[in-house]
C-alpha cells in the first residue's frame, strides 16, 4: 500500500491513505472537478479570501502564506507560492515552520503566528474561526471542510 501511495506521489497524485486506494478497486464511475489539477497536472489557487474584520489585505495574506509554504515541496504549498509569484508579491522572512501532518503548517512571520491548514488545525488549537469566514467557506461546499486547504492568519482580533 505504501509503495502505491509513494508511486502516486512521484507522479503528482496525492492519496490521503491506503483505504482510498482500496476503494478505487470498487468504483464504477468517477467525477472530476475543474480546478486545474487535472487539466494542467498541478493544483492552482483560484481565489483568496481575507477576513475583513482584522484588516488583513488579500495580498498580505497571500504573501505571508506563500512565505511559509515556500519551504515545502507539497503540491498545494507550491500552488500558493506560484499564486504569490504571479501577483509579483515579495515574501517576508519566516521563522521555523512546523509541518502538522493531515492538518497543515505553522510558522511565524514578522512575529505573528501563522497557521495554514484545514479546519481541524484551528479546532485543535482552540482558535475560533469568525462566523463570517465560516459562512464564506460553507459557500464552497462540498469542497470545504474535507479537502480545501484554507490559509488563515491567527489574529488576536478573532478572540
Amino acid at each position: 500500500m505504501l509503495a502505491g501511495i509513494a508511486q502516486a506521489a512521484r507522479n503528482g497524485v496525492l492519496v490521503k491513505g491506503g483505504v482510498h486506494l482500496e476503494t478505487l478497486g470498487r468504483l464504477t464511475a468517477v467525477a472530476f472537478d475543474k480546478t486545474g489539477t487535472l487539466t494542467h497536472g498541478r493544483p492552482e489557487v483560484t481565489d483568496v479570501m481575507a477576513v475583513d474584520e482584522g484588516g488583513v489585505a488579500v495580498d498580505r495574506l497571500l504573501s505571508m502564506a506563500a512565505a511559509v509554504e515556500a519551504r515545502s515541496g507539497h503540491p498545494l504549498a507550491q500552488a500558493v507560492v506560484r499564486a504569490a509569484s504571479a501577483r509579483g508579491l515579495s515574501l517576508p522572512s519566516v521563522g521555523e515552520a512546523a509541518s502538522l501532518t493531515g492538518r497543515g503548517v505553522r510558522s511565524t512571520v514578522g512575529g505573528e503566528d501563522v497557521r495554514i491548514g484545514n479546519r481541524r488545525l484551528f479546532e485543535e488549537a482552540a482558535i475560533a474561526i469568525p462566523e463570517m469566514l465560516v459562512a464564506r467557506l460553507r459557500a464552497l461546499e462540498p469542497w470545504w471542510p474535507r479537502t480545501s486547504p484554507c490559509p488563515w492568519e491567527s489574529s488576536p482580533s478573532w478572540s
